[in-house]
């Protein structure tokens, strides 16, 4: 009662330089909802509370994502990511063969399910915020896929529900189309482009403010350490592009910083991103940083009960499935089989162990292989 009570009669007044304002703006609404207002202590686990509880119905109404391993047969439910007001509602199940119809129905549901939970807890969906993905896929005549679009197709228009009794449609975009999500650009194909052009542009913004400072060359090394590189590579454990991609993506903007820390921009290149102990200049390696990123991610997540260890786990053994030649894929030579496999997180982690000499072994009894 003593905050939220205080919090739904608050009392805004103006105030400018003749004064404050006589007139105020409140709540005049019978049945109030609100926020638990910017840094107010109790907000993460007032947030956690209503969180749990929108889960568990949405559950109980049978909208969730299934996985399940293909070797192992281990298998899990996910509803939904949430991240505060940051949402990903998924849909796919991998124990039954959907159509495009069944998973497009299954997903409006699952939308429309969770858009009037929020509505009941005062929330609700802005359309300018909202999107969709529709994965589908087409088969050619030689055997092989590629991913069907259905972004200008009617009949799978895609709706939220609105606090006014109507729904609005939502962009539907291409399964290459990347949006950012919690300050990262992803999109469902994996691909790496717009996750490198960010890169690119938020390295090209710190360089020219660097070029602006006057920095003493000694703090400009200083802070690409502690500035620079923390803001470009924030996400790249999640970036997919192949070793040549990753390699490249900086090459313009670190020969634009080199003589503003008092390198000659005439110097090697490959002395740019070779570590100071081995007496190179020691801009930070994309590659090598996301490799290390991986491993970790890898180390820390693969074998848990986790849903995040689900879904490694199922990648992991279709990669086994679809590469069919070894439980030990990342012994495999990357080079001469890599083309079989569906490009995936596991396969660009598989190119960087190929390239670096990295030896990475699964447990032996984890995966047996299915015949």
């Amino acid at each position: 009662v003593a905050m939220l009570k205080t919090i739904q009669d608050m009392k805004f007044f103006l105030r400018t330089a003749y004064g404050d304002s006589e007139n105020f703006a409140t709540s005049s609404l019978e049945v109030k909802s609100q926020g638990l207002c910017q840094g107010n202590g109790a907000a993460p686990a007032g947030w956690t509370v209503i969180s749990i509880t929108l889960l568990n119905a949405h559950k109980e109404r049978g909208h969730s994502a299934s996985f399940l391993c293909p070797i192992s047969r281990r298998d899990g439910k996910i509803a939904a990511i949430i991240y505060v007001d940051d949402t990903d509602l998924l849909h796919i199940n991998l124990e039954t063969l959907e159509c495009m119809e069944d998973a497009h129905d299954a997903l409006q549901s699952a939308i429309s399910s969770w858009g009037n939970l929020l509505l009941a807890s005062g929330g609700s969906l802005k359309p300018a915020k909202c999107f969709a993905y529709l994965i589908d896929f087409e088969w050619l005549p030689d055997g092989t896929w590629k991913y069907a679009d259905h972004t200008q197709s009617p009949e799978y228009e895609v709706r939220i529900p609105l606090a006014n009794g109507r729904s609005a449609p939502i962009d539907r975009l291409g399964v290459n189309d990347a949006k950012k999500t919690l300050g990262y650009m992803t999109c469902p194909t994996g691909s790496a482009s717009a996750s490198l052009v960010r890169m690119q542009e938020q390295a090209q913004a710190w360089v020219d403010q660097a070029k602006s400072g006057g920095l003493h060359r000694r703090y400009v090394w200083f802070m690409m350490d502690k500035q620079f590189w923390p803001r470009v590579s924030y996400g790249i454990c999640n970036n997919m592009a192949t070793v040549a991609e990753l390699e490249s993506c900086l090459r313009k903007q670190y020969y634009e910083l080199l003589p503003i820390g008092g390198v000659v921009r005439s110097a090697p290149a490959g002395l740019r991103q070779l570590a100071p102990g081995f007496y190179g200049i020691g801009c930070p390696h994309p590659t090598i940083e996301c490799f290390i990123a991986q491993l970790n991610k890898l180390l820390m997540h693969l074998g848990c009960s986790s849903i995040l260890g689900l879904q490694l786990q199922s990648s992991l053994e279709y990669l086994i499935i679809e590469l069919g030649l070894s439980n030990q894929p990342f012994e495999v030579d990357f080079e001469k089989f890599g083309v079989l496999v569906t490009h995936c997180w596991l396969k660009t982690l598989w190119e960087k162990c190929q390239r670096y000499g990295v030896v990475v072994k699964m447990r032996k009894g984890d995966i047996c292989p299915p015949r």
